[in-house]
C-alpha cells in the first residue's frame, strides 16, 4: 500500500535484492508532505476534536467529560490512523474535484527577501 501511494505522490522506487531506493524529487516530496500527510495529520485533529474535545465539554458533569475522555484515550490506534487516512482522501477528492488541489508551487522572493531568506533554496 505504502509503495503504491509513494509512487502516485511521483516517487521512483527501485527493489534491490535486501533493500528499496525511493528516488524523490521536490514535487514527489511536495505532494507527500503538503497532500497527504498534512491532511492525514489534520484528520488527528479532528478526530480528537469531534469525537473527545467537543463531547467532554457538552458532558452534563464532571464523571461524564472524564468518561469520554478515557474512551477516547482507549480508542485502539488502528481505529484512529483509519480514521486520519479517510479524512485526508475525502479531503483531497473534495478539493480536487473542485479544481483547488492540486495547486502550483508558490514561489515569491520579494517575500522570501522580507523574511531574510535565500531564495535559493526555494527554487528548484
Amino acid at each position: 500500500m505504502a509503495k503504491v501511494l509513494l509512487e502516485k505522490d511521483g516517487h521512483k522506487i527501485e527493489k534491490f535484492k535486501r533493500s528499496y531506493d525511493i528516488i524523490t524529487t521536490p514535487e514527489s516530496l511536495r505532494n507527500t508532505q503538503l497532500f497527504r500527510t498534512l491532511p492525514h495529520e489534520i484528520g488527528h485533529a479532528v478526530d480528537y476534536l469531534e469525537n473527545c474535545l467537543k463531547p467532554s465539554l457538552a458532558a452534563k458533569t464532571d464523571e461524564e467529560s472524564a468518561s469520554i475522555k478515557r474512551l477516547y484515550r482507549s480508542k485502539a490506534y488502528l481505529d484512529k490512523e483509519e480514521y486520519a487516512h479517510r479524512y485526508a482522501r475525502e479531503f483531497y477528492h473534495k478539493y480536487s474535484a473542485q479544481a483547488i488541489l492540486p495547486f502550483e508551487r508558490l514561489y515569491d522572493e520579494n517575500y522570501l527577501n522580507s523574511l531574510r531568506l535565500d531564495p535559493k533554496w526555494f527554487k528548484f
